[in-house]
């Protein structure tokens, strides 16, 4: 099974007036069909010109354009809510997640709603500060809020995966040392590899791999290089140091496809993920390796965290 563990396609979806089931940007689902089985991860982003007054809406807004198109795709589009979802997927998942917070003011109970809704994943902020955590670009940032780690405790409780990718060095620290579940980077990279406040320092991918968790390769050249265009060999350079650091099964794909102006040379989309793969292969990763971290390593996190559906917590 492939994993990608985020995309932006539905805000593409929504500003052009489009389906998923509709060729365009760098992910669809005729393309997402052809490497079936897999999960797609489509990510809720709510950008600065609807804050703060109208994130909540926005927010909901595109959670019922994802729920619309499952609905509208039955059949095509599983939506992924539980941990036997994963293994039942025989054509395409869609895991629902959440990328910065700002809809949830200071309130644990919102996240209730957006666990009811079908979100799965959610990151405290994106790179800007919030009432609950300090974003990349707050550098160093200072630790989560009250509010932040209140939240915090709601998402490990209902079974949401808590993603650091945006989080500034003081909130990503703050969050880790009060977790008690698995961490995740949904699509960050490794900074020791390119300086950049959204990749992370080694210490910060091992406390990841420390928790069980997984960090997902971004495919966005700005963090894969300094040089003016990304190639195949900047995605393996980052590959094979974030399996140095980590352990290879704490490696995952989360390509930021739809989200991202410009890709790696040779990768338009999703379509082009079977040749990682075989890339990967090619620097010396096992067949077990390269399964890992194509999905596998995503899957089995989903397994363990994502909630049973008769679980208590739920209700």
């Amino acid at each position: 099974m492939l994993v990608d563990a985020h995309c932006d396609a539905l805000g593409r979806l929504r500003a052009q007036g489009v389906g998923l089931d509709e060729r365009g940007g760098q992910v669809d689902l005729l393309r997402l069909e052809r490497l079936s089985p897999c999960i797609e991860t489509f990510a809720v982003y709510v950008g600065p010109e609807f804050l703060p007054d109208g994130a909540l809406r926005e927010t909901l807004e595109l959670i019922a354009r994802f729920r619309a198109e499952v609905r509208r795709l039955a059949g095509r589009l599983k939506p992924v809510l539980w941990a036997r979802d994963v293994d039942d997927v025989r054509g395409v998942g869609a895991l629902l997640s959440v990328e910065g917070a700002e809809a949830l003011g200071q309130s644990t109970a919102l996240v209730d709603l957006l666990f009811d809704l079908g979100v799965r994943m959610l990151s405290l902020t994106w790179n800007r500060r919030n009432l609950l955590a300090d974003g990349a670009w707050e550098s160093p940032g200072g630790p989560l809020s009250r509010a932040g780690h209140a939240v915090l405790v709601r998402l490990e409780e209902l079974g949401i995966l808590a993603d650091v990718s945006h989080l500034s060095p003081g909130s990503f620290w703050s969050l880790a040392r009060s977790a008690t579940r698995p961490l995740c980077a949904s699509h960050s990279n490794a900074r020791a590899l390119c300086e950049h406040p959204r990749n992370l320092t080694d210490d910060q991918l091992r406390a990841v791999a420390d928790s069980g968790g997984v960090v997902g390769l971004n495919f966005y050249p700005a963090f894969l290089t300094t040089a003016p265009a990304a190639t195949e060999a900047d995605l393996v350079a980052h590959a094979l140091h974030l399996a140095e650091v980590m352990g290879a099964e704490h490696v995952g794909l989360g390509t930021d496809f739809d989200g991202i102006p410009t890709t790696p040379a040779g990768y338009p989309g999703v379509e082009a993920l079977p040749d990682f793969g075989v890339a990967l292969a090619g620097a010396g990763f096992s067949r077990s390796e390269v399964d890992g971290i194509m999905g596998g390593n995503w899957a089995r996190l989903l397994r363990q965290s994502l909630p049973a559906e008769e679980d208590d917590r739920c209700e």
